[in-house]
């Protein structure tokens, strides 16, 4: 003979220790659950942002003010820049001193930068200088020479 359990007390406890012993969840399940997490988490982060931006705002903090800034005045002789427009006229950029140092003229000195690409140096000019000088010996070197006439002694 089966004894039948009518008790309605170990009714219930049998249906909390079947609801304690969890069924494997599908995969469709865990996707789902996966998904409600994620849209969970945007939400709360859209709502932090919606109550910062809402929230009262403190009284900014005095920040050192910075010195206000002046035109920068471009230096003669300083930079790539060929050029450099002072007092409304386009002047070259280069300083009496480095005129100086390399002994070239002004126009020497912009073709040499123009053709070389670099800022000419005393030892680039030197050397140049030389080149020209040499290339003028040979000039006359090889340049035939005028007859005068000759005069005989007698």
């Amino acid at each position: 003979m089966a004894i039948f359990d009518f008790n309605p007390l170990s009714r219930a406890k049998k249906k909390e220790d079947a609801k304690k012993r969890k069924k494997p969840k599908s995969r469709f399940q865990r996707l789902r659950e996966a998904e409600m997490e994620r849209r969970k988490a945007r939400a709360s982060k859209r709502v932090a942002s919606v109550q910062k931006k809402s929230a009262p705002k403190a009284a900014p903090k005095a920040a050192p003010k910075a010195a206000p800034k002046t035109a920068t005045r471009s230096k003669f002789g300083v930079g790539s820049a060929k050029t450099i427009t002072h007092r409304g006229k386009s002047l070259a950029n280069v300083s009496a001193e480095q005129l100086k140092k390399t002994g070239l003229s002004l126009r020497q000195y912009m073709n040499m930068w123009n053709k070389t690409g670099k800022r000419p140096t005393a030892m680039t000019a030197k050397a140049k200088k030389q080149m020209s000088n040499f290339e003028a010996g040979m000039k006359q070197a090889t340049a035939p020479k005028k007859s005068v006439g000759s005069r005989r002694k007698s």
